[in-house]
This record gives C-alpha cells, sequence and structure tokens, in this order.
C-alpha cells in the first residue's frame, strides 16, 4: 500500500493556545525592557535639560548685569530646589526645578548668591561667596555635577 504524503502530514490551520502564550510572553519581556529603558533615557534627559537651564540662568543675570549698568542677583535655594534673578529688588526670572523638570538641586551650601556687577563679574564686597561651591543636578542615578567659581563662572 502507498501512502499518499499528504496522508502523512495532518494539515492543520491558526496556532495552539500553548504557541500564543509563549509569543505573548517573550513580547511582554521585549516591551518592558523597551519600557525601562525609555524611563532611563527621559530622566538622562530631564538632568541635562535642568543643568541647562540652570546654567541658562545664570548667564542672564551676568548679562542683565552689564545690560542694564546695574547689579544682578541670581540666587539658589538648594532646599527649594529653585533659581531665580533679582534686579533692582526684583525677581526678573524664576524656575523650581523639582517642579519643572523633575530634579532636584544638591549643594552642601544651602544658599547660593552670586552678585553680578555692571562689569559681569561677581564682587564678594556685595555678599557673593569667596570659595568654589560644588552643586548637582540629580534625578534618581542620573546627575550632572557644576562647580561656582568665586568671580561668578559655572563650570559644568
Amino acid at each position: 500500500m502507498k501512502l499518499e504524503p499528504s496522508s502523512l502530514v495532518r494539515s492543520r490551520y491558526g496556532v495552539s493556545l500553548l504557541e500564543m502564550l509563549v509569543t505573548l510572553a517573550i513580547a511582554g519581556v521585549v516591551l518592558s525592557k523597551a519600557v525601562s529603558a525609555v524611563g532611563e533615557a527621559r530622566a538622562a534627559t530631564g538632568v541635562r535639560t535642568a543643568a541647562e537651564a540652570y546654567a541658562s540662568m545664570a548667564h542672564l543675570a551676568r548679562a542683565q548685569a552689564v545690560e542694564h549698568g546695574t547689579t544682578v542677583w541670581f540666587r539658589t535655594s538648594v532646599a527649594a530646589d529653585s533659581a531665580w534673578i533679582e534686579r533692582s529688588g526684583q525677581v526678573t526670572q524664576g524656575k523650581n526645578f523639582s517642579r519643572d523638570y523633575g530634579v532636584d538641586l544638591r549643594s552642601a551650601t544651602p544658599v547660593i548668591s552670586v552678585c553680578y556687577t555692571p562689569k559681569g563679574y561677581s564682587d564678594p564686597d556685595c555678599g557673593s561667596f569667596q570659595v568654589e561651591i560644588d552643586m548637582s543636578v540629580r534625578s534618581g542615578t542620573h546627575y550632572e555635577a557644576m562647580t561656582w567659581l568665586p568671580m561668578g563662572q559655572l563650570l559644568r
């Protein structure tokens, strides 16, 4: 008796429940890894963006002092995760880094005050600090370190 090849192999349509469950489990693992990687990338980007915004505010304070020919303060409250620019007793710009960027400001110095003179440098005679101050912007395991120098320069 000669068997036909089609009679040896049973034809099936669709997929079994086990095949579908294995496929879904693999897809779930891949998706969870992708979501985790995206979250890490967002945290790193938030830290970098916040550090750039902080440095930009410091440069703006200096520029306002030179442009307006007056003393301008750039102040940072580490506890409040905030920084602001004061000119003639008025706050001209401020940011809350925790709320706006989801990051924390860290430093051993709780309040950092930089007094920019009309010449564009920080003057200890108006109350600015006279030593280097280290600070950082942090979110989870991501951070960006910065150093304030006594003349008002911010190194990143």
